[in-house]
């Protein structure tokens, strides 16, 4: 038993039943998405940020789990009043109890990815509301000529698949056209983002 209770815990082991479902009808960005359907009771969201949006994520953490900012590091699982950097099977155990969240911020894609699995609407609903925009890919990709690029592969494919084309398709066609104008994209870029979503 004792083996059991020092296990490193899967993402399912804390969030429990109970504690869903989630609101994930509304489209608008970051996009989460459901995981029930992987018997893992949350939804899951991955996407870039700015340092600013990083420093306004945690402070969302900070007032919605009642935590000390100043703990929240670059991974762990927060839940009501506490941070776990380094969880055990033991500590999921109690954490399923309460709404949590499983979080990573990395620095990359000249921004700040960021990973979350939570079980918290009240969560995803600051998030959804916060005005996060995804950088676009002329920024995060400078050395890429559009023209003369062909595939999607390495980094630009899992940005592309993973952070960009939720993005993208959160957008109306009125939205995407205002998004591409505001960011003032070029011919070969409007192009290669219809041509690869």
């Amino acid at each position: 038993m004792k083996n059991l209770l020092v296990k490193k815990p899967e993402v399912k082991d804390f969030f429990s039943k109970d504690k869903f479902p989630l609101n994930l009808v509304d489209g608008s960005y970051p996009i989460f998405i459901s995981l029930k359907d992987r018997g893992i009771y949350a939804a899951h969201s991955i996407f870039i940020c700015s340092d600013d949006e990083l420093h306004a994520i945690k402070e969302h953490l900070s007032n919605i789990f009642n935590v000390n900012k100043d703990a929240i590091g670059n991974e762990g699982v927060i839940y009501d009043s506490g941070i776990v950097h380094h969880p055990l099977f033991r500590d999921a155990i109690e954490i399923q109890k309460t709404y949590s969240l499983i979080y990573t911020f990395t620095k990359s894609f000249k921004g700040n990815l960021i990973d979350l699995v939570t079980n918290s609407s009240f969560f995803v609903e600051t998030i959804k509301s916060a005005g996060i925009k995804e950088p676009v890919p002329w920024d995060v990709f400078p050395e890429l000529e559009p023209d003369t690029f062909g595939s999607l592969q390495g980094e630009l494919e899992f940005w592309w698949e993973s952070i960009w084309s939720p993005f993208w398709h959160s957008l109306s066609p009125d939205e995407r056209n205002d998004f591409l104008v505001k960011n003032n994209a070029t011919p070969q870029w409007r192009e290669f983002i219809e041509f690869h979503c």
